[in-house]
């Protein structure tokens, strides 16, 4: 277990914005959990693993955990049942899933974060996927009654990019996932290969970003009306409303926070040089021109630490 004090979080979070720690604690298993536990003397902690969908101020944050890879190795049963700790690398994870055969992982391409925040967001991929679907409980520490808990997949309140800890009572420690239908590797390589290329060209990929900034609204008949094309979408691209304002606001594509021309419903931070505040004030602006525009109230899929 590591203890830093007044770390610096602007490389631990993929956005690259500075930010700073008065206490931080990085815990690689569970025992060095507890010990930040036990230390934390009931304060409640910002919690980051990969920090790849996650804004944070600019204002120094008074405790951090941070959840990093076990680099322990990952080997799924023989009925595609596997456990991970929650800071592991959901890159490892989905790599380890496609070299033994089992389907799904591959949904989740270029995804980067921990397999924890996957599952605190229940990510989405290809093939209209998401890892909840994967997911048969969770070993986590509960805040509420400080104690351990196991949740079994009916507890989880999965929906669309949310679960249950969204109510921060719960911290992910260890995952339980099993993957089914078992078919060749190289088929799931070359489908892995093929979601890559794709991902690559539409999204600003290794561009400083949160991935995608905005959890796409639910469709209405309002948008039907004006947009048929998207009439048999449950979720509307929040990406394409941005797009189609993006002409009359050259300004968003300026500064030191910016929306990707590749991909709308990203905001990035191309030089290095933004804050929490320029991200903030951005997102504001676009969201107050698409409510104004179409009546959307757009939400943003990337956690705001304040």
């Amino acid at each position: 277990m590591s203890r830093q004090t007044d770390a610096p979080l602007t490389q631990l979070n993929s956005f690259k914005l500075p930010s700073v720690a008065r206490e931080l604690w990085l815990a690689t298993k569970r025992s060095q959990l507890q010990a930040a536990i036990n230390a934390s003397h009931h304060r409640h902690p910002v919690i980051l693993a990969g920090g790849s969908n996650i804004l944070l101020p600019e204002h120094p944050l008074e405790l951090v955990w941070q959840l990093r890879d076990d680099l322990l190795p990952i080997e799924p049963d023989s009925q595609g049942r596997v456990s991970v700790w929650a800071g592991t690398s959901l890159s490892r994870l989905i790599n380890s899933t496609i070299a033994h055969g089992w389907p799904g992982g591959e949904n989740f391409v270029l995804i980067p974060g921990s397999v924890g925040a996957a599952v605190y967001n229940n990510i989405h991929g290809y093939s209209n996927d998401f890892i909840g679907r994967y997911v048969t409980g969770v070993d986590a520490w509960d805040f509420q009654d400080r104690t351990w808990v196991h949740l079994d997949h009916d507890q989880l309140q999965f929906g669309y990019d949310t679960s249950l800890f969204h109510s921060g009572r719960y911290l992910i420690a260890q995952v339980d996932l099993q993957f089914k239908n078992q078919v060749p590797s190289g088929l799931l390589r070359a489908r892995y290969g093929n979601y890559a290329r794709q991902k690559r060209v539409s999204q600003p990929y290794g561009v400083p970003s949160a991935g995608c900034f905005w959890a796409n609204p639910t469709n209405s008949a309002q948008l039907c009306a004006r947009f048929p094309q998207f009439a048999s979408k449950k979720q509307f691209p929040a990406g394409f409303l941005i797009e189609q304002l993006s002409p009359a606001h050259p300004e968003w594509f300026t500064g030191p926070a910016q929306v990707s021309r590749r991909h709308h419903s990203f905001i990035t931070n191309p030089d290095g040089q933004a804050t929490g505040r320029d991200v903030l004030a951005l997102s504001a602006a676009i969201a107050s021109s698409v409510r104004d525009e179409f009546g959307v109230a757009l939400q943003p899929e990337v956690v705001i630490i304040k």
